[in-house]
């Protein structure tokens, strides 16, 4: 009776006041409305991402069992499994330790290259001391990586980022956590450090051998006289040594099957042929038109040549048109002088005991910017007086007046600048004689700077610590696997 007497003073209310009651009965329709379109707008959204179930089961298997490494097969794993192996050398090795190794041995090659200490330490010296230190803290990261190879609780739930971590060593459980049931055996723990030890060698010897040199300077400078003199010389002179007669002729040593030369210019010189592998003939001759054409034919391809000597008077006075000739040849230029070093770097001397110098005469190399530069494990400049580089210039020009020569000069970056980035700077600003032996000098520092005082590289030194490591271990009784850890990380 309560109930129906609230609904009959609602309905007489309504008839007293009609416009509250349309106002509140527009006021609902349109929430309905509302509602309606929400729920629509839920069907359309849930319809438009509606996927199919085999394909949604076939993400997930991969999602779960290609990308996120089960934590479950290395970690509790007792031995040397199948499972335990794939989880060590696919998730581990190869995606982390291998490309961490191989970073290491290329920054240490260009540490050990610089000297930075020259009046304490020679270059051999600084080599070597650099060589010992990063192969102390290698030997030290891997023995602490083989802390926690142990197993947890099955009902602790495990990242994949701690799964990374716990694995290589940066977050062991607690002591209370660890069980003497569930460490690994002898012969896991021996194959474990074996095959991480293997990684870090193979990666630490491909960055060691990619140690190019570059030769670099301004126009008429003496480049090219480093580079022919480094090819074909001498040993250096001691200071007891009789000084050679001038009428005497030296009797030059070979040095090729030691060092290997890149020419940038040639590069330079190849990319304007037509018909050849990463040419811009055809985008230079669009650029600039039919006028910096010459009058030879290429013999391979017979299609007329670029002038250079034409396209060079084009672009000297336009630095629009200088800039757009750059962007054309200069990725080109450097794409085939990375292949050409990674050849004589890898191929030429993956296998061999004495690999081979990559030494690379390229003009401008501070101009091409600083990621360039990094590429070099050292970085020699040529470097004389203004008045000799004017005075060279005018002999190997002789059609140029001396405002030309003084253009060409200014154009490029100023030798100081230079000089102050070099690693070394040989002054060619004295008789051709002194100069070679400079040159004589630099060759014999080259290989003191790369190889050191001991004829041994970084994974020489890895190699013989992990073998020296894992004997240690070898010979320990199951029992005494962790005490002998921690003496050995102590002793390292």
């Amino acid at each position: 009776t309560a109930i129906q007497a609230d609904k009959q003073a609602n309905k007489e209310s309504r008839r007293n006041n009609p416009s509250t009651s349309s106002s509140s009965s527009s006021s609902s329709s349109s929430s309905r409305r509302r509602r309606r379109r929400r729920r629509r707008r839920k069907r359309s959204i849930m319809v438009s991402l509606e996927v199919p179930s085999y394909l949604s089961d076939g993400l997930s298997w991969m999602w779960k069992n290609l990308v996120l490494p089960p934590p479950q097969l290395l970690i509790g794993e007792r031995d040397w499994t199948v499972s335990f192996m794939l989880e060590e050398i696919i998730w581990l090795d190869l995606l982390l330790i291998f490309p961490m190794a191989l970073v290491t041995g290329f920054v240490t090659q260009r540490l050990a290259s610089r000297a930075i200490l020259p009046y304490v330490f020679g270059s051999g010296s600084w080599n070597t001391m650099i060589r010992m230190v990063v192969t102390h803290l290698v030997t030290k990261s891997l023995l602490s990586s083989v802390n926690c190879l142990h197993a947890r609780d099955e009902e602790h739930d495990e990242s994949t980022l701690a799964w990374w971590t716990t694995n290589l060593g940066f977050d062991c459980p607690a002591k209370e956590e660890l069980k003497a049931d569930l460490l690994p055996t002898h012969s896991t723990l021996m194959v474990t450090l074996l095959v991480r030890f293997m990684f870090v060698c193979v990666g630490v010897y491909l960055g060691e051998l990619f140690t190019p040199i570059a030769v670099t300077g301004n126009i008429a400078c003496g480049k090219s006289t480093i580079v022919s003199r480094l090819l074909r010389g001498q040993f250096p002179r001691e200071e007891g040594d009789p000084e050679v007669d001038g009428e005497e002729e030296e009797e030059l040593i070979d040095f090729s099957e030691e060092i290997e030369v890149i020419d940038v210019d040639k590069i330079a010189h190849e990319v304007l042929l037509p018909k050849r592998y990463g040419s811009v003939y055809q985008d230079v001759l669009k650029a600039f038109g039919p006028s910096i054409l010459g009058q030879e034919k290429d013999p391979e391809s017979d299609i007329i040549m670029i002038d250079r000597t034409k396209l060079g008077e084009v672009i000297f006075d336009d630095a629009e048109k200088r800039r757009r000739l750059n962007n054309m040849t200069h990725p080109r230029i450097a794409s085939l002088m990375l292949q050409k070093m990674i050849y004589h770097s890898y191929i030429g001397s993956l296998f061999s005991l004495n690999p081979k110098i990559v030494v690379v005469d390229i003009p401008l190399l501070f101009e091409s910017g600083p990621i360039l530069c990094l590429l070099f494990s050292l970085v020699c400049v040529a470097g004389t007086t203004p008045e000799i580089q004017k005075q060279r210039l005018k002999t190997r020009n002789p059609d140029w007046s001396e405002e030309h020569c003084e253009q060409r000069i200014k154009s490029q970056m100023p030798l100081a600048r230079k000089t102050k980035q070099a690693d070394v700077v040989l002054w060619n600003d004295c008789k051709l004689e002194d100069f070679y032996d400079k040159v004589d000098k630099f060759r014999e520092d080259c290989s003191d700077r790369i190889l050191g005082t001991l004829p041994l590289r970084l994974y020489h030194l890895i190699l013989l610590m992990g073998v020296s490591v894992l004997l240690a271990i070898y010979f320990k009784k199951h029992t005494e696997l962790l005490q002998t850890l921690r003496d050995t990380f102590k002793f390292f």
